[in-house]
């Protein structure tokens, strides 16, 4: 909004000082603003000089734990069987409740502990198959849905993995989840463009030269 004096000279009769900055509405002296030129001389401008930019928000990585439409889920490998558990959490003041997803969803035994994430609002949970490595997806489109599974391996072609966690990021919209090939220790991306997409899958060791990894 800008203001200026109203008028030139002197045309109330009591000096510049004394004259109105013009505002949008008139005050109660039919004037535009409501504050002369006088008064606003009492005003002392304050410097910030700590002013810095909000930090970027962090890049989305996967954890065991991830918190969906204000659910809080823990996931878990179980130590007898290779069940993949989800203790969950509706809302504080509310009490925990466990599931085993593995037996609801079919996921097959898994030989590491479990990976999630949130992507586009699919809560996607990986996992490496304990019977042939291969990439498992294990995923809930939202709360109150039900848990379905895939084999990425199967359908993007990823290799057999060694039995070490995946990792998992989001990126540009991209969910891009990282393995290393049992058999040569090359490292394998496998990623999504975006939900309702095909997973793809390359080998990062022979496209950008990363040395085989040590699992």
């Amino acid at each position: 909004m800008t203001y200026s004096l109203n008028g030139t000279g002197n045309p109330d009769g009591n000096g510049w000082e004394m004259d109105w900055a013009k505002g949008p509405t008139a005050n109660l002296h039919g004037q535009l603003g409501t504050e002369s030129w006088l008064s606003m001389q009492n005003y002392r401008p304050i410097r910030y000089k700590n002013i810095i930019d909000d930090p970027a928000p962090g890049t989305p990585s996967g954890s065991p734990v991830v918190v969906h439409e204000g659910y809080v889920s823990m996931f878990t490998r179980n130590a007898a069987d290779g069940h993949i558990q989800e203790t969950y959490l509706p809302g504080i003041g509310s009490p925990w409740y466990s599931q085993d997803i593995s037996a609801d969803a079919g996921i097959p035994a898994s030989a590491t502990k479990p990976v999630a994430i949130v992507h586009e609002g699919y809560t996607s949970i990986f996992t490496i198959n304990s019977s042939n490595g291969h990439l498992q997806e294990t995923y809930l489109p939202m709360v109150g849905a039900a848990w379905v599974t895939q084999d990425l391996s199967a359908s993007a072609g990823t290799p057999a993995a060694a039995n070490v966690t995946p990792a998992v990021v989001v990126h540009e919209g991209y969910t891009s989840v990282y393995t290393i090939n049992a058999s040569n220790g090359h490292l394998q991306e496998t990623y999504l463009p975006m939900v309702g997409a095909a997973w793809a899958t390359q080998d990062l060791s022979t496209g950008a030269g990363t040395p085989p990894a040590t699992p």
